[in-house]
């Protein structure tokens, strides 16, 4: 029976042969049997199951195993053959409700390909009992053509009556150096280093650390770099349809591209700038439309629970009609993602950024990276609380929309510089905008899904039964949406003026004046 156990990592420069030969010298060493074994590690883009500390592994086409980073099986069964499954369709299994809210809407993607060797041995004493079993497991990935060793783990058992041997052996491999450690997170990181990758080397939140030596137009380079990463990043998945994310994410990083060279439009050539962002604008406005469908697709379940059941087949016939109509919007990008007027434009912006901003932006692009942001945030706050301000019970819902957008742009301009002023202080700043942002970002929801459903409704054939089903659906939805609406239309006055306080103001004033000695590296939140 086997009390004491512990698991040494190897790297691939360590030989079978001397982990057996360091074992051997407390007694005679037994092999009694090889396992093989053959899978591939799954996990969102963004590694939503390691960060929970769960790893994934793929045997065939279906067989699942979800453990965590001891290894141990939290779940196994079958699940969907799909190269890229979601976690619905894993259907209503054990292992499906275990998935479902680790994943989300993400999309498990193949990491990398396994295969590993496990040798069972008996460490035999000189009257040949058993003092102890050990387990010597191999890892190789394939990658380009080329089988690479990745390494390994040996595992020790210690036996009843035997624990002093297994003692001295464990502190035999420590002393050797080998980490007393080997999870499957980290024969995961083994594995993926293969491929020169890492767990987390992809994050949805968006990070930049600044130079605060650098000068404004040194610091939008770098930002503009990273975000064009993120979109060469997701162009893939957004290719593949592999979850809809991957199209949010590449227009999150769009949107910040265009809002960042938004802000230095007065530091350059109107021309220069306004063609560039005339080029972002229009890959804008080509995704835009499949990522309208998928955001409402992903409502059908909320907008169902607002509707009595007899009004269910109308909604049911008109979700439909969005999936299909997805169909064929994502034909559409996907030309225009391949055309060659994308392709251009994406150099063009790239040359833009690498070899040309610097210049264009002249003396003005010279200004203290920090000095400048500090100014770009004012400046930005200032319209916020000069519009906010404004806003009554009786203004138009236009002015709401205005707001939201002038606020999203002040996000955007704390994530930019966020590494350039304390930390603490830009995390208070964030999460107060916030709260004005979810209450401006619910309403402008609100209005346009009601004018969305309202248009729809308008141009429906009359006549057919299948249209006056979908009709009462819609109205019966429109209902609901402009009750919402109103709700949080008159939760806005508290919630603006809660964010525009005398504290509030201090607390951006007080983080954009800190010397720069207080400075520290952020991260969106």
């Amino acid at each position: 029976m086997s009390l004491l156990q512990v698991s040494f990592a190897f790297a691939s420069d360590i030989t079978p042969t001397f982990l057996l030969d360091t074992v051997r010298a407390t007694g005679v060493v037994v092999e009694q049997e090889v396992l093989e074994d053959q899978f591939q590690y799954l996990d969102t883009f963004n590694w939503q199951l390691y960060s929970q500390g769960r790893v994934c592994k793929r045997r065939g086409t279906d067989q699942y195993t979800l453990s965590d980073f001891a290894g141990l099986d939290v779940q196994e069964g079958t699940g969907p053959d799909t190269l890229v499954p979601l976690a619905r369709e894993f259907i209503s299994t054990s292992l499906g409700r275990e998935m479902e809210p680790l994943l989300g809407i993400r999309a498990l993607i193949p990491c990398v390909d396994v295969e590993r060797e496990k040798h069972f041995f008996h460490l035999l004493n000189k009257d040949e009992k058993i003092i102890m079993r050990l387990c010597l497991e191999l890892n190789s990935c394939t990658y380009k053509g080329r089988v690479q060793e990745t390494g390994g783990c040996i595992r020790l058992y210690g036996l009843r009556g035997y624990e002093k041997i297994y003692h001295r052996l464990r502190q035999m491999f420590i002393e050797k150096g080998l980490p007393e450690s080997c999870g499957e997170d980290f024969l995961l990181q083994q594995a993926l280093a293969v491929r020169k990758r890492r767990p987390l080397d992809y994050s949805s939140k968006f990070s930049v650390t600044l130079d605060d030596r650098e000068n404004i137009s040194e610091a939008a380079r770098d930002i503009f770099l990273i975000l064009a990463g993120n979109m060469a990043e997701n162009l893939p998945g957004v290719m593949q349809d592999w979850d809809i994310e991957f199209l949010h994410e590449f227009r999150v990083a769009l949107r910040r591209s265009r809002s960042l060279l938004s802000s230095l439009k007065k530091m350059m050539p109107a021309d220069e700038c306004g063609e560039m962002l005339e080029g972002l604008k229009a890959i804008g406005t080509a995704t835009g439309p499949l990522r309208d469908l998928d955001v409402y697709l992903l409502e059908q379940g909320a907008f169902q629970a607002l509707l009595p059941e007899s009004l269910h087949r109308g909604l049911k016939e008109f979700f439909a009609s969005l999936a299909s109509a997805r169909e064929q919007e994502f034909e559409k990008l996907i030309q225009t993602l391949q055309s060659p007027d994308y392709e251009l434009f994406m150099s063009q912006w790239l040359d833009f950024v690498h070899n040309r901003l610097c210049t264009l932006t002249g003396g003005k692009g010279k200004q203290p990276c920090r000095y400048a942001a500090a100014k770009f945030i004012r400046k930005r706050l200032e319209k916020i609380l000069l519009a906010g301000g404004a806003i009554s019970e009786q203004s138009p819902d236009e002015e709401l929309h205005s707001l939201r957008i002038q606020c999203k742009k002040l996000r955007y301009l704390l994530e930019f510089y966020r590494s350039l002023f304390p930390d603490k202080a830009m995390a208070a700043c964030i999460q107060k905008l916030k709260k004005l942002q979810d209450n401006l970002g619910n309403f402008n929801d609100l209005s346009v899904q009601q004018e969305v459903l309202g248009h729809y409704r308008e141009h429906l054939t009359p006549g057919s039964k299948k249209n006056m089903h979908i009709a009462a659906a819609l109205g019966g939805l429109i209902t609901h949406l402009q009750s919402d609406q109103q709700k949080v239309r008159k939760k806005f006055g508290k919630t603006y003026s809660h964010f525009a306080t005398a504290e509030h103001r201090t607390l951006f004033q007080n983080m954009l004046d800190a010397p720069v000695s207080c400075e520290k590296k952020g991260e969106t939140k």
